[in-house]
């Protein structure tokens, strides 16, 4: 029985240049994306800070000709929620660097991927029987299968930890806003 080594057709080479270009081109686009949601985060945080401050500016200004006594109490209150504000914007911030690592994350799950289907075409392309296509495809879905689960698992613990870290500047928010505004309970003597 003759063999044939089938690397050499089936524009596998062809393959393996068209995957590169793409590579090339997906990263260019990952990184002005990135670039381009730096620049909407801090563009629509510095406009919502900037409308929060007119906005509390200007009523302030008719809380002191309607309400003279109340003034001094509408300070501390603009300044509550521009806590508040800052500690959303903060927990927005982590959103936005989580959801980019779990991109570059999934971006190199899918580039190995793409590498490794074509090593196994190649390799596919050397079987000689049968039964070690068989032996090689079972294998081959075995390990598909196996670094699937382990992505899929690594994106969910990712997820998990930036809902964390996001919960954070709003926990602490509460906390302070909470101690600062509610009374200790009194004791019932006994």
């Amino acid at each position: 029985m003759q063999t044939q080594d089938f690397t050499k057709f089936a524009g596998v080479e062809q393959m393996e240049t068209a995957v590169k270009a793409s590579k090339e081109t997906f990263d260019k686009a990952m990184k002005a994306s990135k670039q381009n949601a730096d620049k909407a985060y801090k563009a629509g945080a510095d406009a919502v800070a900037k409308s929060v401050d007119g906005m509390f500016a200007a009523a302030k200004e008719q809380v002191e000709k309607a309400f003279p006594q109340a003034a001094p109490r509408f300070d501390e209150l603009a300044e509550l929620n521009k806590g508040n504000l800052d500690a959303f914007l903060a927990a927005g911030a982590i959103a936005k660097k989580g959801m980019e690592s779990m991109a570059d994350e999934f971006a190199a799950y899918n580039q190995e991927a793409i590498e490794e289907s074509i090593a196994g075409m190649k390799a596919m392309m050397g079987v000689k029987t049968f039964q070690d296509w068989v032996e090689f495809q079972t294998a081959y879905a075995r390990g598909l299968f196996d670094k699937t689960v382990a992505n899929t698992t690594k994106l969910s613990e990712m997820s998990a930890k930036v809902a964390s870290e996001m919960a954070e500047p709003m926990q602490a928010r509460f906390t302070k806003v909470s101690e600062k505004y509610t009374k200790p309970a009194k004791t019932a003597a006994a």
